[in-house]
């Protein structure tokens, strides 16, 4: 939504209208960067949680400090900032639409509970995890 009310606002004309449209845009930012945190903390075993919440803030304060640099596209054409904030937030959202549903699911506890979990799924799906196999030949050349 974001993203959407950004580029909707390079095709307002100037005004109350194109206010609201970009007050609605920074609107649904704000709500999805609080959002991430939630979300984040969720995607991770708990062993490495904090680490992960930790690294993940630190690219977002990154994206912080980058943004007013963004607004200074705007010299060279006045819509270019809306259409790099639009496509950017679009594409995150996007994106976002492909990681894993955790609404009542056990969160793993550490990272060889995720990885068990993974396995699980690829089982279920009647892949096949090659890198068990490749061990097992290994392990049988080597003892030979």
């Amino acid at each position: 939504m974001a993203g959407v009310a950004c580029v909707v606002t390079i095709f307002v004309p100037p005004g109350t209208a194109r206010t609201s449209v970009a007050m609605l845009g920074k609107f649904a930012t704000t709500i999805a960067f609080a959002i991430v945190y939630i979300f984040t903390v969720e995607q991770y075993p708990t062993s490495v949680r904090n680490v992960a919440l930790g690294f993940c803030a630190t690219f977002g304060r990154i994206g912080s400090i980058v943004a007013p640099l963004v607004l200074l596209m705007g010299d060279y054409y006045a819509a270019l900032p809306y259409f790099v904030c639009g496509i950017c937030s679009t594409s995150s959202g996007i994106m976002a639409l492909f990681l894993s549903e955790t609404m009542g699911t056990q969160l793993p506890e550490n990272i060889d509970d995720d990885e068990n979990e993974d396995n699980e799924k690829d089982l279920d799906s009647g892949q096949v995890n090659n890198d068990d196999e490749t061990n097992t030949t290994d392990v049988e050349s080597e003892s030979n």
